[in-house]
């Protein structure tokens, strides 16, 4: 239950099967100002016209001579500012994944000739079909949305912080304008705040009225692809900004393979099956090309996958590939080891379940289930890192927590991913030896050619 721009929300349940939660939002008309009054017909248009897995769902609206009523897909995550917040920063890996799902809504809303004007943390939802599956994003909040093409004037729109300078410079902008919020959205998810920060209104007006180019910090571990990415989404000058093919194309979203879409399964199939013939005629180079790209598709599905028959399937088949990968490559299958996943927990879900209200034993699960997230992209530092983060945060609550079903879950649950944190630490050291070693051999070699 909470209060909104124009009304209250509450949760509620539909009474049709299937079942589900729904977040109705009801206003009463005799609040509404001429401005509010045009901000939900373009907020009930635009949803109207929006059905796509990363824009909140409106499932119905109706209205009364006192109240108008409006039923949206509930979105039990809260929001990506309380998440950033939560959290002070994103790794790169995570902040990419919810960028992706931003500019793939954004791109659908493209096609439809809407602009949201008002992209901001908080007007991003977040909501997990199932305890132990990863967050989706959700844009939300279609207040200000409008139909733009080319230059328009429509006044001041949006929030401050978030809003690309021309609206404020000149008023006069195109679809652009998201563009530069989804940069702003991204900065602050790496560096925790951002990029026009201030302590007033006018010192904030008077950063965004500059004509210097927006820094990009370097004290970070950010790569060369998602720096681009930022810099070509925050350029002042809208005719100098990322447009939407370009963003459509760009390597850091790689939208074709990190988004799940209609044809991603068959494509799966496809570069398996050209990938075993390449290999059957001993061309390599080309076998492993089409290998990498069905690895790439194939986690994608895994990640987006709600039914956990299909995931133990895509489980099965991106260690399969990732084996076939290893085999094919210099170095053979010593680097097949780094991906071994542990099975799905039996009880994860029930100690999911059981953490509720107790938020520091809900962080150290998503935490280890992140860990478990980068170990199946074969990821073993960033995996080593979360696990000794959530371990860090576990193990303190095991010793705390009285007797009871939920401490044999949590002490299970801590036993199995000390066990993991273990045996990735075991192979990254391995690996690091060999590394070296290879390095040694190489100075060697140039000692004696000397």
């Amino acid at each position: 239950m909470g209060q909104g721009t124009s009304g209250q929300v509450f949760k509620g349940r539909t009474k049709s099967k299937p079942v589900r939660n729904v977040a109705i939002k009801f206003i009463p008309k005799k609040s509404l100002s001429r401005a509010a009054r045009e901000n939900l017909i373009n907020e009930i248009s635009a949803l109207k016209k929006l059905k796509h897995k990363f824009i909140v769902e409106m499932i119905d609206f109706s209205y009364t001579e006192t109240h108008v009523y409006i039923a949206m897909e509930f979105a039990n995550g809260g929001d990506l500012s309380a998440f950033i917040k939560k959290r002070k920063v994103l790794t790169e890996n995570l902040a990419r994944i919810f960028c992706q799902q931003l500019c793939s809504a954004l791109l659908f809303m493209r096609e439809h000739n809407i602009s949201h004007m008002d992209l901001k943390p908080g007007n991003l939802l977040l909501h997990r079909p199932k305890p132990n599956l990863n967050p989706a994003l959700k844009v939300a909040d279609f207040g200000f949305a409008h139909n733009l093409e080319g230059c328009s004037d429509l006044g001041v729109r949006g929030s401050p912080l978030y809003m690309a300078p021309e609206i404020v410079l000149s008023k006069q902008y195109s679809p652009k304008v998201d563009i530069w919020s989804v940069g702003v959205i991204l900065f602050e998810a790496l560096f925790g705040r951002a990029p026009f920060s201030s302590a007033t209104l006018d010192e904030l007006i008077e950063k965004i009225k500059e004509d210097s180019p927006v820094v990009i910090p370097r004290d970070k571990g950010v790569s060369d692809e998602c720096r681009r990415f930022l810099s070509a989404c925050l350029q002042r000058d809208p005719d100098s900004r990322l447009d939407f093919k370009q963003m459509q194309d760009d390597p850091f979203l790689d939208l074709e393979f990190s988004i799940p879409h209609q044809h991603s399964a068959q494509e799966l199939a496809r570069c398996e099956k050209e990938g075993e013939a390449a290999e059957g005629s001993n061309n390599v180079s080309k076998a492993v090309e089409h290998f990498e790209n069905a690895l790439k598709y194939a986690r994608t599905l895994y990640y987006y996958a709600e039914e956990e028959s299909v995931r133990k399937k895509l489980k099965s088949s991106v260690q399969g590939i990732q084996t076939r990968l290893a085999e094919l490559k210099p170095g053979g299958k010593e680097s097949s080891k780094v991906s071994n996943v542990s099975p799905s927990l039996p009880f994860y879900s029930e100690l999911f379940e059981l953490s509720k209200g107790t938020p520091g034993l809900r962080d150290g699960l998503e935490i280890c289930t992140a860990a478990k997230n980068y170990q199946m992209e074969g990821d073993i530092a960033q995996a080593v890192d979360r696990y000794t983060a959530g371990l860090g945060v576990l193990v303190p609550l095991l010793q705390k927590e009285p007797k009871g079903a939920r401490r044999d879950l949590l002490h299970n649950a801590v036993m199995h991913w000390l066990q993991q944190a273990e045996t990735l630490k075991l192979l990254r050291d391995h690996h690091n030896e060999k590394m070296q070693g290879m390095e040694a051999t190489k100075e060697n070699e140039r000692c004696s050619i000397q």
